[in-house]
């Protein structure tokens, strides 16, 4: 027995030249348990020949109730060589494996709050800040509860027994819950100068809830996030990975990321009906089929909701969406969250920091300087994207999935309306520089096509120009059922959301490399020319998202509604100015005591008598600025020309030229830097304490630039020497770029060594603007 089901969604795209346009997306679904264990398209001649089958296709449209109405085609370039490119993915031998459809209702959605690990990281380095600006604070492990960052990481890593305690709350309530999803209210940032946006908490929602802090809560979840089970024998070996096996109902859905191939063989087809004023208003949309099938098939025609108005053709958004007027509300924060910080990174670090301030001897006080911080681009999270998944999402695609099946198999019913948010695929994201005025697609994209099948004698290319989407999917673990789902939607770090970048990546152990031939197409993809806009420091950007149909439709880039754009956001750099690298002259085994931070010189004097005479001995360390990354300085617009950031052959030699390292040991005078170092390392600090005898004046600061043009900036050395004189001060040599400090004999110096910028770039470091946000809000 052979079951053939095919849905024909109508997806509203608008109106041009008086014609309302839209698309239909076409969704077979094949079935047999003819042709033994591996059944084959042969079964199924219509989707053989099916670019032919439309091609003698009539559709007609009905609106509500209104009659029927005869829809034109707009057939799309290159159509004449439909049936060849269909015939390279899908043909006689192509495998039909069973409909296998997820069912996610009953597993546990694990997920935790970006927004509320956001505030509780920001809280805690601004409190820090303010506190210690100067020193690395020292804890204890007993007195932890006696300083607030001591109870921030008391409350990120609670001791083990009460952390289990905790865990295990959480565990057995997350699934027990009706809809195995958390519910996390926002917390707010004491900070904030006025109250943010927050969604009330619904009816029946599930709140973490367990004997500790919102902290504690928050960072549990991160934990149960990332640490998930693991299995009990690990192999060390690698196997190769075989790729999944590609059936008939994978193509499909694969191909469905390529929307202008799913056109050019008949998997979308693009319509026009003419305007009538009389359909203004909030309706439905049906396609209706004409087609000859050479097996008994079921049609599904649902039925799209709506809006129709002389320039407004699309689809109707659910009462309780994120989706407005066809884009992504992000204008409103008591949905969404954007964010610079890898929220993710400083999570894991704050836990790991957490952990070893309470390891060891309980009353030895040890550093307890907070992790560095990463900048991760800007990013947009959905609050709460679990408890929405759980509650709406997951519960209409069972609904949907439940009433195609009913229907596939001859049974009384229908399927329910469909709005935007059942037939959006992804989001279109733009970004808007402030500085420029104009919106960029960070989606455009310029693809080149092979379509290729030695069984078919099929060796095509085609071109297609369109702009890409980005979606977001739910993981899933091999050691248990649940599903991880994470807020945060999509990020842009200064590239394309949907071209790689110009590099090739490197293998991985145990898988094979694609070759983009499974299914007999491989398609690489470029942005479009002049698309992209720069991401820099210092600048600010709104984002807005444009939902994607099925079909690949949205509103052109050129929508002008920025009503649910975001707020602006300043880019800004959160990683620190780290302190400049130490390198010795010589080999330090040879001259004991001395470390890499420890200079040490000796008179060797054979008799006391000579005490009192002045050593020649010296100990040097070249002083170098700290290395960066090439997205680093791309972000700090150190690549940039007049026009743009310099995509030349000469731009790539610099970058690949300062891609070493220094050596352990640089007996040269001058060091040469062999890396890209970071722009805002201008010069080094130097403060030294009792660099003459006890008593000693108070600290003494000298400031040293590392001279030069970025990135040829020239290191200096640090030389000491025992002092002629008593009061002797430091000398800076600038011919030798050589800082010489005197220290009399018998006596020890401590030196600081930091980096320090340029004044006007100090705004435009994050957790200085946390800082001045938190001093400014507790003077209100």
């Amino acid at each position: 027995m052979k079951q053939q089901t095919v849905m024909w969604t109508a997806l509203p795209n608008g109106v041009a030249n008086g014609k309302l346009r839209l698309s239909v997306f076409v969704s077979p679904r094949l079935e047999t348990n003819e042709g033994g264990p591996r059944p084959s398209l042969s079964q199924f001649p219509d989707f053989i020949e099916w670019p032919a089958r439309m091609a003698e296709a009539q559709f007609q449209v009905r609106f509500g109730g209104k009659p029927p109405v005869a829809a034109e085609r707009v057939a799309p370039k290159g159509a004449e060589s439909a049936g060849e490119l269909y015939r390279a993915m899908l043909n006689a031998g192509t495998y039909v494996q069973p409909v296998q459809l997820p069912n996610l209702a009953e597993r546990a959605i694990r997920s935790f709050s970006v927004r509320n690990v956001l505030t509780h990281i920001r809280d805690v380095y601004r409190t820090t800040a303010v506190e210690s600006p100067t020193v690395v604070p020292k804890l204890a492990p007993s007195r932890l509860p006696s300083q607030p960052l001591g109870r921030f990481l008391r409350q990120v890593a609670p001791p083990t027994e009460a952390r289990e305690t905790i865990r295990t709350q959480l565990d057995r309530q997350l699934r027990t819950a009706p809809n195995r999803a958390f519910f996390n209210p926002t917390v707010e940032d004491p900070a904030a100068v006025s109250a943010r946006a927050v969604g009330a908490t619904p009816a029946g929602a599930v709140v973490p809830q367990a004997a500790a802090s919102a902290v504690t809560l928050d960072f549990q979840q991160v934990d149960s996030f990332y640490r998930q089970p693991r299995p009990a024998r690990v192999e060390r070996a690698h196997p190769v990975v075989p790729p999944p096996e590609m059936d008939f109902h994978k193509i499909v859905s694969a191909l469905g990321q390529y929307p202008g191939v799913l056109r050019l063989i008949g998997l979308v087809i693009d319509l026009e009906v003419p305007y009538d004023p009389a359909l203004a208003g909030t309706t439905t949309v049906q396609v209706t089929p004409t087609w000859t099938a050479s097996l008994e098939t079921t049609n599904v025609t649902p039925r799209t909701r709506c809006v129709i108005g002389t320039d407004r053709f699309q689809a109707q958004a659910r009462a309780d969406s994120d989706l407005a007027g066809g884009m992504l509300r992000l204008d409103d924060e008591s949905r969404f969250e954007v964010g610079q910080v890898d929220v993710d990174g400083a999570a894991i670090k704050a836990m790991t920091a957490a952990e070893q301030a309470q390891s060891g001897d309980a009353d030895e006080e040890k550093n307890a300087a907070l992790p560095s911080l990463r900048s991760a681009g800007i990013w947009v999270a959905r609050v709460n994207r679990a408890h929405q998944l759980a509650t709406q999402v997951l519960p209409r695609t069972q609904t949907q999935n439940a009433q195609l099946t009913n229907l596939a198999r001859k049974q009384p019913g229908d399927v329910d309306d469909l709005y935007a948010d059942d037939v959006a695929r992804g989001y279109r994201v733009d970004v808007l520089d402030e500085a420029s005025g104009q919106w960029r697609s960070l989606c455009a994209r310029v693809g080149d096509y092979r379509f290729h099948s030695d069984a078919e004698g099929v060796n095509r290319k085609v071109a297609l120009e369109d702009e890409g989407w980005v979606s977001s999917a739910a993981a899933e673990s091999t050691e248990d059922d649940d599903v991880y789902v994470h807020e945060t939607l999509f990020t842009w770090d200064g590239w394309s959301m949907v071209a790689p970048r110009p590099m090739r990546p490197l293998p991985q152990p145990g898988v094979t490399a694609d070759s983009g031939t499974d299914y007999g197409l491989r398609v690489r993809f470029t942005p479009a020319p002049g698309s992209l806009p720069r991401l820099r420091f210092g600048h600010s950007y709104r984002v807005r998202a444009r939902m994607v149909d099925l079909a690949g439709n949205s509103l052109p880039l050129e929508h002008a509604d920025d009503s649910a754009a975001s707020e602006a956001v300043d880019y800004v750099r959160h990683e620190p100015i780290v302190s400049p690298i130490v390198v010795p002259l010589a080999d330090l085994a040879k001259s004991p005591g001395e470390t890499l931070d420890r200079l040490v010189i000796r008179s060797y004097n054979d008799a006391p008598a000579k005490d009192s005479q002045r050593t020649n001995e010296a100990a040097e360390r070249h002083v170098a600025p700290p290395k960066t990354a090439e997205s680093m300085a791309e972000w700090h617009g150190k690549f940039d020309g007049p026009t743009g950031m310099q995509g030349n052959a000469a731009t790539y030699q610099l970058i690949t030229e300062n891609d070493g390292a220094l050596a352990e040991v640089e007996p040269a005078e001058q060091l040469a830097l062999p890396y890209l170092p970071d722009p805002l390392a201008l010069g080094a600090t130097i403060r030294s304490t009792q660099i003459d005898v006890d008593p000693g004046p108070e600290d003494e600061v000298f400031k040293v630039p590392f001279d030069g043009d970025w990135p040829d900036v020239q290191p200096f050395r640090i030389r000491l020497v025992e002092s002629r004189a008593a009061g002797e001060g430091p000398n800076w040599g600038a011919a030798q770029r050589r800082l010489v400090l005197p220290l009399p004999k018998g006596e020890t110096a401590e030196i600081w060594l930091s980096c320090y910028t340029d004044e006007p770039q100090i705004p435009n470091l994050g957790v200085y603007r946390w800082t001045v946000e938190g001093v400014a809000a507790s003077a209100l």
